[in-house]
């Protein structure tokens, strides 16, 4: 678990996500290194949402490099990164 927020599904640092009804994106820095950007997208379902620990049984996607997740982003319509902290970015 990570603090009060719940499991940990993204590895740290975290600096950027958004969400609609069918996904949440997010934008990371494996290991604190600003020099490495990574990409995921989880794919929301009821199930994993209503109870408490089901985010560890939704389908998390990633880390993709920036290319690939592109890609990815066009062809299944991903959100935007709707909250950026630009202080962590």
């Amino acid at each position: 678990m990570a603090g009060r927020g719940g499991p940990c599904v993204v590895q740290e640092t975290v600096f950027a996500a958004g969400f609609d009804d069918k996904y949440i994106v997010a934008e990371n820095h494996p290991s604190r290194d600003r020099s490495r950007t990574a990409y995921w997208y989880i794919i929301r379902n009821a199930q994993s949402e209503s109870d408490p620990m089901g985010i560890l049984r939704a389908r998390v996607m990633g880390p993709f490099p920036e290319t690939q997740y592109r890609k990815l982003e066009a062809r299944l319509n991903l959100p935007n990164f709707s909250i950026v902290y630009d202080d962590l970015k």
